[in-house]
């Protein structure tokens, strides 16, 4: 079942879309070539698995397409919320809510904050209970452009978590001028 529908968020209401089941019963939103999304919400409301479970997935949004833009855009899951599967991408001011994994695939993508704050930053939201992590990126090949980049992001929510987990034998996730919760597990 999808529903398209208002949401109230800081500090404008943004149109909805909603999921509400895991990936194994349904495909999510996805992206293709040169997109641009400003102001949406994408929201999957299955519940959050315990760690370990299998085929709980519930990705909010895929996105394989090159060239895609997304500014304001708020994206809810618990585990592998966003599949950034696939091509650049780019994300200003947006938030991303999780668990485990909430942003994995084998995109380029850039996620960044504005510099002057007339909105919230890039927030990263963990909603992990015993650990969880923020990425998973998974780079297989030395020479490969992939990878996330996190600028001026803010790490919020529970804990513990980790910054990334390498899905691919050649993973890259870079956090620069990111300001973080007391939620980072040690070793990162």
């Amino acid at each position: 079942m999808t529903i398209v529908a208002p949401v109230t968020s800081f500090p404008f209401e943004l149109p909805l879309i909603l999921y509400l089941t895991t990936t194994y019963k349904m495909l999510s939103y996805t992206s293709v070539l040169d997109t641009m999304s400003i102001n949406i919400s994408f929201k999957n409301t299955a519940p959050a698995p315990m760690p370990g479970m299998q085929g709980w997935q519930a990705a909010a949004f895929r996105i394989s397409g090159d060239r895609s833009y997304f500014s304001g855009c708020e994206f809810y899951g618990a585990q592998d919320t966003l599949c950034d599967e696939a091509g650049r991408h780019y994300f200003k001011e947006c938030y991303i809510e999780g668990s485990i994994d909430f942003i994995f695939g084998n995109g380029r993508s850039f996620y960044k904050a504005k510099i002057y704050h007339t909105r919230p930053d890039c927030e990263l939201h963990s909603m992990a209970t015993r650990f969880g992590s923020v990425g998973a990126e998974d780079g297989n090949l030395p020479n490969e452009k992939t990878g996330f980049a996190f600028v001026g992001c803010r790490l919020t929510g529970s804990g513990p978590i980790y910054l990334g987990r390498a899905m691919g034998q050649y993973s890259r996730i870079v956090f620069s001028c990111t300001n973080s919760d007391d939620i980072v597990a040690r070793g990162g």
